[in-house]
């Protein structure tokens, strides 16, 4: 299975660079390395591996670029709910979290609302999600705390800093959720 039959991965190529996987375990959906209009890449898993290959293309007004990392929120794990994904930013794209609304069958991604995350640095992607709650790894060692809006969107609520952190680039939150 490849995605460079698409023309975006065959001109300029895909790189997966972070997955989640439904609940059912039939759809995973990749990040994608890439510079200008972020991305991720879908496949479906079957027990011939890795099929139906399809790039998403997260277009948003705000200028938002660079490596994403996907998370599903609960209903999007289940099959039908909000996928968030964490964009890096990459000069002069900024960095921030995209929020698509997921549907698994049939599949589809269409985008809700991309929030800009005013950071020190770039971001690495990563990002955990429970409830109405959603932290941000921030390098080289911040984690920032934001509230889920309805529409999708973030707010900022607060920072930690993480002790002789200097790249965090997982996150998890206790109690999972999903």
């Amino acid at each position: 299975m490849s995605w460079t039959s698409n023309s975006t991965c065959e001109s300029v190529a895909c790189y997966p660079s972070g997955v989640d996987i439904t609940k059912d375990g039939k759809v995973a959906v990749f990040g994608d390395l890439t510079l200008g209009t972020p991305e991720v890449l879908t496949a479906n898993l079957t027990s011939k591996g890795l099929t139906n290959p399809q790039v998403w293309e997260l277009s948003n007004p705000v200028n938002v670029g660079g490596q994403g990392v996907p998370f599903f929120s609960a209903a999007g794990y289940s099959g039908s709910g909000y996928l968030y994904v964490g964009i890096s930013g990459f000069d002069p794209e900024l960095p921030g979290v995209t929020t698509a609304n997921f549907t698994e069958s049939p599949l589809n991604l269409k985008v809700a609302n991309t929030t800009v995350v005013n950071s020190p640095s770039m971001l690495d992607g990563a990002i955990a999600a429970t409830g109405k709650t959603m932290v941000i790894a921030e390098p080289p060692n911040v984690i920032g705390v934001f509230r889920i809006n309805a529409d999708g969107s973030i707010t900022p609520l607060t920072t930690t800093s993480v002790g002789n952190g200097n790249s965090l680039v997982s996150l998890s939150i206790y109690p999972n959720t999903r």
